[in-house]
């Protein structure tokens, strides 16, 4: 009997490695998901902001039309205390702001910074 158990070990092992897989397969799954409709909200506000600052800057000569993608970020993700996840995340919404061709990404020196901007340019409502 000792000898059948000793014998099924390896097929024992293969079975809960299958299984340790595949609830790690599933939670990275979710948490990919989870972090992608993240980014989409995020995304999202992100341009209803420079959409907002685009109006404001039409009714007022004083207000730049444009915002910095830092204060953005410092704005939009100030409740997130894990840094690298802050990073990361604003990362992959930066990426996706600077793809949409109604927003013109371009470097701007102020006070001596030279800083990364976002600039509504479609049309506004």
């Amino acid at each position: 009997m000792v000898d059948l158990l000793v014998s099924y070990i390896p097929h024992f092992m293969v079975v809960l490695l299958v299984v340790i897989m595949t609830f790690v397969i599933r939670a990275k799954h979710r948490e990919a998901r989870l972090q992608a409709h993240r980014v989409e909200t995020l995304y999202n506000e992100v341009l209803s902001k420079l959409r907002k600052q685009a109006r404001n800057a039409r009714d007022s000569e004083n207000v730049p039309a444009y915002i910095g993608s830092i204060h953005l970020r410092d704005l939009i993700l100030s409740n997130e205390k894990n840094s690298a996840r802050k990073m990361r995340t604003w990362e992959a919404v930066s990426r996706k702001v600077s793809r949409n061709t109604n927003v013109k990404a371009y470097q701007l020196e102020y006070r001596g910074d030279i800083m990364k901007v976002w600039e509504w340019i479609s049309h506004l409502d």
